[in-house]
Formats: C-alpha cells, structure tokens, sequence
C-alpha cells in the first residue's frame, strides 16, 4: 500500500503529465498502471526528501494541517512533483507557508533534478 506522500506524488505526476497525443495522463491511466519500478523511485524520493529535510517537513506538515483536506505528507508529495519539474506551483506558493520556508524546500527540491513519466511496455506508467 502507498502513503500518503508517495500517493499524491505519483498521482501529480499523472495529472500533470501528457501522453503522446497530448492528453493528460490521468484521462486514461490510474496509479494501478505505474510499474513496479515506477513505485519503487517514487517512494525512495519521497523517502530521501523527507529523510534530508525532516525538521522543515515537520514545520509544513504542521501549517498544512490546518489547511483540512488531504494529509500533510499528500500536499508535501503533489509539492515535491511539481517543484522539481519547475512547473508553476509547488512549496514556494503554498498557502501559509512561511516564505523562507517554501524557498528551502524549493531548493531542495530543485537539486533532485526533473523527473518525467511515460507509457511504456504493456500501458505500464515509468518514471524516468
């Protein structure tokens, strides 16, 4: 079973993601479609970042919280995708973030370079 970070993280990258005709991903594939591998990567980011960056984790899962909705590591998880792929949201604009706080997190983010997905043997959903 996935957590929470993991979930949300490769559930961003489906939804931000575009097939070859250039619809988004989530239109016909689910989280069931990523290859194991795929899960494997996904979770050892997930896990990396959280390991390098505990302390202010704990400080944005705690301002998240408040936020209802979805747990803090889901919102942590959509916020590493789509930061470290420079997509035009992520930790630097949460809402109720403290800046200096985003900014961080940006960074490191940022140094874990980009990641893409794409459909590849047998409808499998891979991360490269």
């Amino acid at each position: 079973m996935l957590d929470d970070m993991v979930r949300a993280y490769l559930t961003c990258a489906l939804w931000s993601s575009l097939d070859e005709a250039g619809e988004p991903l989530d239109a016909n594939k689910s989280l069931s479609d990523f290859a194991s591998e795929a899960v494997a990567t996904a979770t050892a980011d997930c896990n990396r970042f959280l390991d390098e960056n505990r302390s202010d984790l704990e400080e944005y899962c705690f301002t998240v919280q408040r936020d209802g909705g979805d747990s803090p590591l889901a919102y942590a998880g959509h916020d590493l995708w789509l930061t470290r792929n420079g997509h035009g949201a992520g930790f630097w604009d949460r809402a109720g973030i403290e800046q200096l706080l985003g900014d961080r997190l940006t960074a490191v983010a940022e140094k874990f370079g980009t990641a893409m997905v794409y459909v590849g043997e047998g409808g499998k959903v891979y991360i490269e």
